[in-house]
């Protein structure tokens, strides 16, 4: 399991789905292309240190796909209660304050 405290704004999170319609895809999609993930999203923190994610592929009530940006609380549990079996890669970004030029 991923620990909210050891995400920052900015690190990047790679989803593979594995069983499924989706799952069934994204195998194909990576298979032609190469690719480790099917899906992305990125992990926003706010000045009060309450994570986010945004993620593309969300419908709105009129059925229009949408980019949202959630409490990283409910992202996880979608992805725990998520049928086609996700596997979630934390890909974090490099801390330029952590560099000495």
């Amino acid at each position: 399991m991923i620990n909210p405290d050891n995400v920052h704004s900015g690190d990047f999170l790679a989803v593979s789905k594995i069983r499924g319609r989706w799952g069934g895809f994204e195998t194909l999609e990576k298979c032609v292309t190469g690719a480790f993930a099917g899906h992305t999203a990125v992990c926003l923190k706010d000045d009060m240190g309450n994570l986010w994610v945004g993620e593309s592929g969300h419908e709105n009530e009129k059925g229009q796909e949408i980019i949202v940006v959630i409490p990283w609380e409910e992202w996880w549990e979608l992805v725990l209660k998520d049928n086609s079996n996700p596997r979630v890669a934390l890909l974090p970004l490099h801390r330029l304050d952590a560099c000495k030029v």
